[in-house]
């Protein structure tokens, strides 16, 4: 039997899974997300860009090589630096960066579930907060000829 020591890293989520953080993405993307998006192809192009940028600032950024990310590698402070990038200096907006960093949970929600050793990493990522996504404010009518045209329409009838 198999002994594993429970050494902890500061920093570093303990992890009895120290397999390749992007080995399961084929199951990801054959299995779980077509049964969750009812295999709609915008879903899975996203989770696929997702997953690329991040694949992209792990190696770009953070110099590591993809045959060596492993699910120990993956902290809070590499999320949030992760959605930070995004948002700072590749500019993506807000939204784009919150759904680029939801490809992220929803990659690791899928992987925690068939393997308990990642809920931990999992849980990191979910703790990661969302940009705040201002509210668009429709066109306000400022002309007062065109509100009084509208309010004096006729009823919603054929006509009207």
């Amino acid at each position: 039997m198999k002994r594993i020591k429970n050494i902890y890293v500061k920093g570093q989520p303990p992890c009895l899974d120290d397999s390749l953080f992007f080995s399961k993405t084929t199951d990801f993307f054959q299995t779980f997300i077509p049964k969750q998006s009812n295999g709609s192809e915008n879903t899975i192009k996203s989770y696929k860009t997702g997953l690329s940028m991040f694949r992209e600032y792990v190696r770009d950024q953070k110099g590591i090589s993809i045959r060596k990310f492993k699910f120990s590698d993956c902290t809070y402070d590499l999320f949030l630096d992760y959605r930070n990038w995004l948002h700072d200096s590749k500019g993506y907006m807000e939204s784009t960066t919150n759904n680029r960093l939801a490809a992220i949970r929803s990659y690791m929600n899928y992987v925690s579930a068939r393997d308990i050793s990642l809920q931990q990493i999992a849980f990191c990522v979910s703790e990661v907060p969302a940009y705040r996504v201002p509210k668009k404010i429709g066109p306000v009518i400022d002309q007062l000829e065109t509100l009084t045209a509208l309010l004096s329409a006729p009823p919603n009838t054929r006509t009207g």
